[in-house]
């Protein structure tokens, strides 16, 4: 076996400094999303000033269509590093290729079919022709630079990691208002309060967002959105076998 290895390829070895460095790096990254993700989403969109509900460890949380979208992609990355590895034999890499791909595409069938914001997320792409030619755009540079090894996204990773992480906020914010002004499987919960109010989330009043301390509700008639104290909130029940259309 030859243990020459190409002078242009570094080792990542990991040390409590770079260990730090790339915790850092990570909380500057969640912080960045999630405060552009929500200033676009509650004050641009929804006129709500979010900011004033919110606390430190309400910013720092990611949302959940982030993780969902993080599993994804790591499916298809684990999928193409498998094909691609020469410590598999080819019935190994079709096998453990084709199992990601089809866990991949199982969870966007989950996905589309129980979560809104991923719902709306995928309708986009096929909404807009412009969006998927923009797609077209971005796929052809990265195989041009691949080729040319001029990729700017590799060699520049920080700074790729915040343009994508600019670009997906502000996506995520449009897809989940999206989520409130156009047709879509609404999750759907009915809650009390401690006065004894029932709040049935339906069609017409439509679950925004929430963070520690309040709950976001949006009503599609009169497009106001009302903030309710979790504080007041006694009972929440979740229906978990359908979603309202």
């Amino acid at each position: 076996m030859d243990d020459t290895q190409d002078p242009k390829v570094e080792k990542f070895t990991l040390t409590l400094s770079n260990a730090a460095e790339l915790a850092s790096f990570a909380l500057a990254l969640g912080l960045t999303f999630s405060i552009i993700r929500n200033y676009l989403y509650y004050v641009l969109y929804l006129h709500v000033p979010v900011f004033q509900y919110l606390s430190l460890s309400d910013v720092v949380l990611i949302a959940p269509s982030g993780i969902f979208w993080a599993i994804y992609y790591s499916s298809i990355d684990a999928a193409n590093v498998v094909t691609k590895s020469l410590q598999f034999t080819l019935w190994q890499k079709l096998f453990f290729g084709l199992a990601l791909y089809v866990f991949a595409g199982w969870l966007i069938w989950i996905g589309f079919h129980n979560e809104p914001i991923v719902e709306q997320s995928l309708k986009i792409v096929f909404r807009y022709p412009w969006y998927i030619a923009l797609i077209v755009l971005y796929v052809s540079i990265m195989i041009h630079a691949q080729k040319s090894n001029s990729n700017f996204f590799s060699k520049n990773r920080y700074t790729a990691a915040f343009i994508l992480c600019i670009w997906y906020a502000a996506f995520d914010s449009y897809a989940s208002y999206s989520v409130l002004t156009n047709p879509s499987r609404h999750i759907h919960l009915v809650m009390k309060t401690k006065n004894n109010n029932k709040v049935d989330i339906n069609q017409n009043v439509i679950y925004a967002g929430r963070t520690n301390d309040y709950w976001f509700l949006y009503d599609s008639k009169t497009k106001f959105v009302r903030v309710l104290k979790n504080e007041d909130v006694e009972v929440v029940d979740f229906d978990t076998q359908t979603s309202l259309r």
